[in-house]
């Protein structure tokens, strides 16, 4: 009985840290880590510092951003939410505002120069 509700709180602790990085809450976004770790876990893999593991030229950078015309957070939701030839789509497996959160953290980092 002990381990059962030592088990269960800790699976109540844990969903509600994974609710907070990554749930809905806009409001916390901009206190927290959440963009960063949404970008860690579904980006960083083929665009770790911004690069482009697939196809270089098509990396995160202020230059190719701006190049490509993705520029501007509503560009980058359109790909990271609808994808496009080798990158996936990401809608159903983000929330709208994940996938707000992620574009504006992409710009803000290309800005900063990763």
């Amino acid at each position: 009985m002990r381990k059962s509700l030592t088990f269960l709180l800790l699976a109540l602790v844990q969903l509600g840290l994974s609710t907070l990085l990554l749930g809905n809450f806009p409001a916390l976004a901009l206190q927290s880590d959440r963009p960063s770790a949404i970008f860690s876990n579904y980006c960083a893999s083929c665009h770790l510092g911004g690069g482009n593991i697939v196809i270089e030229d098509k990396n995160l950078h202020s230059s190719a951003l701006s190049k490509y015309h993705m520029d501007s957070i509503d560009a980058i939701a359109c790909q990271v939410k609808h994808g496009k030839k080798a990158m996936p789509a990401f809608k159903g497996r983000l929330s709208d505002s994940q996938i707000e959160e992620v574009a504006a953290y992409v710009l803000k980092q290309a800005k900063k120069g990763w």
